[in-house]
């Protein structure tokens, strides 16, 4: 990291710019560090910081130096817009969303999530992980939140939300039946090697089911696999979180003919296992209605979806 004295000046700028990124008062970032005056003038880049009070202001922050000084290196000392507390329909919206993306959300909180997703601040990792579950939301907003990401290239925190990062975006592009800028993601998916197990599963599993598509019959002998593979390894609800994804890109596609016993099953487990919150707001009809020709398979077979509950 380089010196602070080199660059105190712009160490005040961008402490600033973080500080109202995250909507935190001066007093309270300073508090027993700096007088009022000394925060002034440091966030004004009329005083120089000691390092030995660097690194606990970054703490206060929750950003590691190296964070900080990959934002000095690339923003100078860029200004964010003050943020402001989030409204109670926002906070408790992103709450229900973040938990089940699925949840059956208001107009108005919806409006609030989108309306938060065009505006919020992306300046550190803790902003772009925020974020990157609202890719789906706001698909326009996703390579705004991947170039900030490559900020941080070579941090220790980079690759598990560049992994998260495309995993959102590829089911997102592929939901819409965008299968050639899907492949372009892919790509990107294919350039990170420091993942856990998990992540490169569903790598794979997204790269074969991609390459497959637009032929129903090839998705599935190219995924059934995996996902025989996943419940052997005692992963039932990302076998079943698989299923229902790879039958909703097919119906995005719109080779999805008919439903399967197993994916039946997957909505039956799924609905079962949302929480307990969500289900006592959900209007079940209405929500499986958004489901193409699931209500006609389940007449055809004179069964309900708890028939299938064990169909796997």
């Amino acid at each position: 990291m380089k010196e602070v004295t080199e660059v105190a000046g712009e160490v005040g700028k961008l402490l600033r710019a973080v500080r109202l990124g995250q909507g935190m008062p001066q007093a309270r970032l300073y508090d027993g560090l700096l007088s009022q005056r000394q925060a002034i003038r440091l966030e004004s880049a009329h005083n120089d910081l000691k390092a030995e009070l660097l690194f606990p202001i970054l703490q206060r922050l929750h950003l590691s130096a190296d964070e900080f000084a990959a934002l000095l290196e690339h923003e100078r000392g860029v200004a964010l817009a003050e943020a402001k507390p989030l409204p109670p329909v926002l906070a408790k919206a992103l709450a229900e969303y973040t938990a089940w993306g699925d949840w059956p959300l208001t107009e108005a909180e919806r409006t609030a999530i989108t309306r938060y997703a065009l505006t919020a601040p992306v300046t550190t990792l803790a902003q772009i992980e925020a974020m990157i579950p609202l890719i789906p939301v706001l698909p326009e907003q996703a390579e705004k939140i991947w170039r900030r990401l490559q900020v941080f290239q070579g941090l220790p925190r980079y690759e598990q939300l560049a992994s998260s990062w495309c995993h959102t975006r590829l089911f997102t592009l592929l939901f819409m039946g965008r299968q050639k800028a899907a492949s372009q993601v892919i790509s990107r998916w294919q350039t990170l090697s420091d993942l856990p197990g998990d992540a490169k599963q569903v790598r794979l599993f997204m790269t074969k089911l991609t390459a497959a598509l637009p032929d129903a019959n090839a998705v599935y002998a190219a995924t059934d696999p995996l996902i025989t593979a996943w419940r052997s390894f005692n992963e039932p609800v990302m076998a079943d979180g698989m299923i229902d994804n790879r039958r909703h890109i097919l119906s995005g596609f719109n080779v999805h003919d008919a439903w399967r016993d197993q994916e039946i099953g997957a909505v039956a487990r799924l609905l079962k296992a949302m929480p307990k919150a969500a289900l006592a707001e959900l209007d079940t009809p209405a929500y499986l209605a958004k489901f193409p020709g699931l209500n006609e398979a389940l007449a055809q077979r004179h069964a309900t979806l708890d028939d299938f509950l064990e169909a796997r």
